[in-house]
């Protein structure tokens, strides 16, 4: 089965999830095409090992040449003028966030024609976004202009992804999420979405790839490492985390603390390490491969972040796949993950001092530590081997046949050739 994988802005920094995910859909039997809107820009291209092959395979949408743009209108004048009348009516009438509707939906109609150039260039009979903004409208369109049908992941809540959700989630052939909590959010804005057409794909981690190494002997009064991944922004909690460093130290506890990741917020954080004098506990690494993530993750003691909300983390997953002692917070679907005290820690998010308290418990505790550690790779195995999410997505995009019969029901009427 022939299958696009759409997705925008590829690839960046935070797409390790959606590599693996083309990758183990290939070890299926899928042929995936990969698509996407454009490259991303340079400071969120990913620096991971296979960001410069993924970048050569992958057909993108834009920039777009004129003359590309008028073959592909005269296409749709000539073969599916109806259908292509049926997608001016979406872009403007399509309730999305952003208003007027005829300066954000509607100049997607001429990508769309692009994408729907690619589907028949490729013969792609199925397309699948997990990034369900712009790119699910485009594949909205590819649906009436082509007769393909398409699928979505969420991997954040419903709010995220501009409006419309009602609309784009009706069209699809199937919906899934990556976490318990937002089956509830999907069936809230579509009561009358049949069962059948909706999932749970987590992510996961690969554990082949995440695996734990022998810990090296340390001094008695070695510092305890800590690692901490992720973007550098508000919503993922390294004040709150700063600051329960801070505290832990105040204990007489000997700690370090690597932060991996880049944001906005980098200037901030830079300032409350010196204003809490913890330049010698805390350094910031910036923007790193997966690689070196992984790296980070098998010399550490401990893994702790601290977000406000998360819909699901993979990055705790990576920890526990290596069997990091993991502390996190009760975000979204951080609870689908960690069992607090036995696969890792749990506190409230923003707690500073049950922050502190977790990580100055697991210092003191080695055993625990192990223990929690052990725990985390064995759920990895079990439950969250990104195999598992990948071989559901194939089932369903292989067996799904709710849009099939619908759209060979339509194709009967309309001129434009399937």
């Amino acid at each position: 089965m022939k299958i696009g994988y759409l997705i925008p802005e590829w690839p960046g920094q935070t797409h390790v999830w959606a590599w693996r995910e083309i990758c183990h859909l290939r070890e299926l039997g899928l042929d995936v095409t990969i698509i996407s809107t454009r490259r991303p820009p340079q400071i969120t291209r990913g620096k991971h090992e296979f960001t410069d092959a993924a970048e050569a395979e992958t057909v993108y949408l834009v920039p777009l040449r004129w003359y590309d743009v008028i073959q592909e209108l005269a296409w749709a004048i000539a073969h599916c003028p109806g259908q292509l009348l049926a997608c001016l009516r979406l872009g403007l009438t399509l309730p999305v966030y952003q208003k007027p509707n005829l300066r954000s939906v509607l100049p997607l109609l001429i990508p769309s024609l692009q994408l729907v150039r690619i589907l028949r260039q490729h013969q792609i009979e199925h397309l699948h976004t997990p990034m369900p903004a712009n790119s699910a409208i485009l594949c909205m369109m590819a649906k009436q202009l082509a007769q393909v049908p398409y699928s979505l992941t969420l991997c954040a809540p419903v709010s995220h992804w501009g409006g419309a959700m009602r609309e784009k989630i009706l069209g699809a052939a199937f919906v899934t999420v990556v976490a318990s909590w937002m089956l509830e959010q999907v069936q809230q804005i579509c009561p009358d979405l049949p069962a059948d057409r909706l999932s749970m794909t987590r992510h996961g981690v690969d554990p082949h790839k995440w695996v734990p190494v022998p810990q090296v002997s340390k001094q008695a009064d070695a510092p305890t490492r800590l690692v901490s991944i992720g973007r550098l922004a508000p919503c993922k909690g390294f004040d709150v985390l700063l600051k329960a460093i801070a505290m832990v130290k105040q204990q007489g506890l000997a700690l370090e603390l690597h932060i991996a990741g880049e944001g906005n917020e980098r200037p901030a954080l830079e300032q409350l390490v010196r204003d809490l004098h913890l330049e010698k506990e805390v350094t910031l690494l910036g923007s790193v491969s997966e690689d070196q993530c992984l790296a980070e993750m098998q010399a550490a003691d401990m893994f702790v972040l601290a977000s406000h909300q998360e819909p699901l983390g993979v990055v705790y997953l990576e920890a526990m796949a290596v069997e990091v002692a993991t502390v996190g917070t009760r975000a979204g679907g951080v609870v689908d993950m960690i069992v607090d005290g036995e696969t890792g820690l749990l506190v409230p998010p923003g707690d500073v001092e049950a922050l502190s308290g977790a990580i100055a418990r697991l210092i003191q505790n080695p055993g625990l530590r192990d223990r929690l550690g052990k725990a985390g790779r064995q759920a990895v195995l079990s439950h969250f081997d990104s195999r598992i999410g990948a071989t559901k997505l194939r089932d369903l995009m292989v067996h799904s046949t709710y849009d099939l019969q619908n759209l060979e029901e339509s194709a009967l009427s309309s001129s434009c050739p399937v």
